[in-house]
């Protein structure tokens, strides 16, 4: 299906390889399952990072993903001052919803990926204004 709309027709694409990609790694059969997740990961990392290296991670991704990115978003109080492990988990289960959700090996996941797909620099300065616990998990 295309929009035909060039640049809207290639940030779907560019985000469903992205998607598709993550959904390798979980290896997950359902779509929405990886879709949700992904978005658990972007919101909680957007909410542990300063609006300025919110923005400037958004610059690195799909159109479509800076609208799964910025969803909802509300800058006050940001980062929200998460300083442990189980503290951040728990927020990406929250972005998740009632389903059940292993949210390490989620965030471990998508960062895998986010890591090949945003420069080298970005995602070092965004991995690195959290917490040496919390960096672990996207790292590793």
């Amino acid at each position: 299906m295309s929009a035909g709309i060039k640049p809207l027709d290639r940030s779907i694409q560019l985000t469903m390889e992205w998607l598709n990609e993550i959904q390798e790694e979980f290896k997950w059969p359902d779509k929405d399952r990886v879709y949700d997740a992904t978005k658990a990961v972007l919101l909680a990392t957007r909410d542990r990072i300063t609006v300025e290296e919110a923005h400037q991670f958004a610059a690195q991704i799909p159109m479509v993903m800076k609208g799964m990115f910025f969803d909802r978003y509300d800058p006050t109080d940001k980062p929200m001052l998460i300083r442990n492990k189980d503290k951040f988990l728990e927020h990406v289960r929250m972005h998740f919803g009632d389903r059940p959700l292993d949210s390490e090996n989620a965030v471990r996941t998508v960062a895998k990926v986010l890591r090949k797909k945003i420069s080298q620099g970005q995602y070092e300065d965004v991995v690195g204004s959290m917490p040496k616990e919390i960096q672990k998990l996207y790292l590793e």
